[in-house]
């Protein structure tokens, strides 16, 4: 009952208070582009085709480039530049592979990329493949095959090289990789952490009532589905048989991963070989990936990990602002502490990345 009356006041808040709850200006204009890009050497779960990998593009825009606000559904991406193109310099540019979390879009971290786009950074994000809200339907591979995301990211770094546009402005010696909840994951995957799917199965045998080991409030099926498909699909299968592989890129340099999930299913000898800087911020009061057994865990066994805690935090304030809608209709995802804002999280969060990448990616 409590809860309740607590969303009502914040959303009647948001009503009559709208010049706070907006998102404050941009410090220069950033530019978004969109792009469907393909993995020829791996086919969509469902179909023949190419698995997709659509990716969205932060970048720094002209100076003067007019923006307008972008709604993501129920989510506040905040003020973009479309169709705007790179600044016409010779000046090539820090690039930050995203990924975002189960469910998810890349536009919900449209914040974090956003912000480092201001800073002079472009920002890759890709919408993985059975497990993005902006496809048409979820489908339990895109969940239960982690692994694949680390090879999407990879696979879209090979495709911004050859691209026209962005090829020749990225500096490739300053190459970094970012990711929220399963995109932490994705992103200690890049930087050379090793899934050992037995040993995460053997865990969730023993404590089936653990969070991480059930369906997240995404999945629109069941645990049942999820594992009659793992059991009888030949594409699911081939995938299972290269859960361990090593999906480290050398050609990323750093890594920033806030909520990681799934520190469990990690080999612990590749966690110890991991040779790039990681950073890793997290909510105190997370209950998706509770920092003790993800976040703080991981902290103890990458030898070079930063570990960050917002006090009162929570799982879902990574997540891009909500709409007043968005704060009806989803509360999980749109409700914070009284305590935080998530504009300031935002703010915050992308200080510390900036920070953190500015030195472990200079020149």
């Amino acid at each position: 009952m409590k809860q309740s009356i607590r969303h009502v006041v914040v959303v009647l808040a948001c009503i009559f208070l709208l010049q706070a709850c907006s998102e404050p200006p941009t410090a220069s204009p950033v530019g978004v582009s969109f792009i469907s890009f393909a993995d020829s050497k791996r086919t969509a779960w469902e179909s023949n085709a190419p698995r997709p990998l659509e990716t969205v593009l932060w970048f720094p825009a002209e100076t003067g480039t007019p923006t307008e606000d972008w709604r993501a559904g129920f989510l506040l991406a905040g003020p973009h530049a479309f169709h705007a193109s790179l600044p016409k310099t010779p000046q090539k540019f820090p690039l930050i592979l995203l990924s975002h979390g189960t469910g998810g879009s890349a536009q919900s971290m449209a914040w974090f990329a956003r912000g480092l786009a201001e800073a002079g950074y472009i920002v890759a994000a890709v919408n993985h493949h059975g497990n993005t809200a902006v496809e048409p339907k979820y489908l339990p591979q895109g969940f239960a095959l982690w692994w694949e995301r680390a090879r999407d990211l990879s696979v879209l770094l090979d495709k911004l090289i050859a691209d026209p546009a962005f090829g020749p402005r990225i500096d490739m010696n300053r190459v970094g990789v970012a990711g929220f909840s399963l995109g932490g994951y994705t992103a200690l995957t890049l930087a050379g952490a090793r899934t050992d799917y037995a040993q995460w199965q053997h865990y969730c045998d023993k404590a089936p009532s653990d969070s991480s080991c059930k369906l997240t409030a995404e999945a629109d099926f069941g645990m049942d589905k999820m594992k009659r498909v793992l059991d009888t699909d030949a594409r699911a299968r081939a995938s299972l048989a290269r859960a361990g592989d090593n999906y480290r890129d050398e050609r990323v340099r750093a890594a920033f991963a806030m909520a990681p999930v799934l520190a469990l299913a990690f080999d612990k000898a590749s966690l110890a070989h991991i040779s790039i800087p990681v950073s890793m911020l997290v909510g105190e009061n997370d209950d998706q990936a509770p920092p003790l057994s993800n976040a703080a865990l991981l902290a103890t066994q990458i030898p070079m990990a930063q570990l960050h805690e917002i006090k009162n935090g929570t799982h879902y304030m990574f997540i891009a602002r909500c709409t007043l809608l968005g704060k009806v209709l989803h509360f999980q995802i749109c409700t914070d502490p009284w305590t935080l804002t998530r504009s300031q999280v935002h703010h915050d969060t992308v200080a510390q990345a900036v920070a953190f990448f500015s030195v472990k990616l200079a020149p």
